[in-house]
């Protein structure tokens, strides 16, 4: 078994989540097919699609696959409910009509959030380290040791 550097066991997971859903501006959003997005539903499309998603569906999260002038195809991978109840899906294919969307957003990778959690995590990891001498470094002895069998 290959060994781990500890530093990945910090870093590795703070880039994973360094990613934000930014809003798709226009009358009509455009994300290109393969595109991750969420999709925020209106009124309508909450009514409109209950068949398909389920009672009260606010928002649905997933890989773009088609789009047309009146749907979009969304690999569903999670589901938010109106108040807050989300689910996983294991990206099951629903189209979504365009005229049922309040908001699509996309998901981005962000170099801001990421400096910055990145920088929290190094420097707790750095401090706990030095707390703890695993860097090596310790300190020497008051007074030098003699030979052995002469303590006078």
């Amino acid at each position: 078994m290959a060994r781990v550097p500890l530093w990945t066991l910090v870093v590795v997971p703070t880039l994973a989540g360094c990613y934000t859903y930014a809003p798709l501006g226009g009358v009509r959003p455009e994300a290109a097919p393969g595109a991750r997005v969420a999709i925020e539903l209106n009124d309508t499309g909450r009514v409109g699609m209950t068949a398909q998603l389920g009672p009260e569906s606010n928002r649905v999260e997933g890989v773009l696959v088609a789009r047309s002038d009146s749907a979009y195809t969304v690999s569903v991978s999670r589901l938010i409910g109106l108040w807050g109840a989300e689910s996983k899906w294991s990206g099951e294919q629903v189209t979504i009509r365009s005229d049922y969307v309040r908001r699509m957003s996309e998901r981005r990778f962000s170099g801001w959030r990421t400096a910055v959690v990145a920088g929290g995590a190094s420097a707790a990891f750095l401090t706990f380290a030095l707390t703890r001498n695993l860097l090596g470094g310790g300190t020497t002895p008051d007074t030098p040791a003699g030979p052995p069998g002469n303590n006078n």
